[in-house]
């Protein structure tokens, strides 16, 4: 699909899907060569919560607390739909939900 993207326009390369994650290394779980890194970034004033990501990578990025920056490439793909009963804005009875998964891979995944 980003291929595709990239072949109807050029300019769109893989450096428009990428993006530096800069937070502190909360949690990280391994499941089949594949580690799960928790990082929350910086909240952006005193009142809001801080904003959480996790990344996909082959190796560990780094300790419990650490402060760690990493470059990721974004992703994602579709779940399921399903239909969701009660009222639509539209009028409509029962609407259709198609949620979206983003996800973030470490450069060496």
């Amino acid at each position: 699909m980003v291929d595709a993207a990239v072949a109807l326009r050029p300019d769109l390369g893989r450096d428009a899907l990428s993006i530096v994650v800069t937070g502190k290394l909360v949690e990280t779980r391994h499941n089949d060569g594949v580690f799960y890194t928790t990082i929350l970034g910086a909240r952006p004033d005193e009142y809001s919560q801080p904003v959480p990501f996790e990344v996909r990578s082959r190796r560990q990025l780094g300790k419990h607390a650490d402060i760690v920056t990493v470059a990721c490439r974004v992703g994602g793909f579709f779940r399921r739909s399903y239909k969701v009963k009660g009222e639509d804005p539209r009028g409509n009875d029962d609407r259709v939900v198609r949620p979206i998964v983003m996800t973030l891979d470490h450069e060496d995944l």
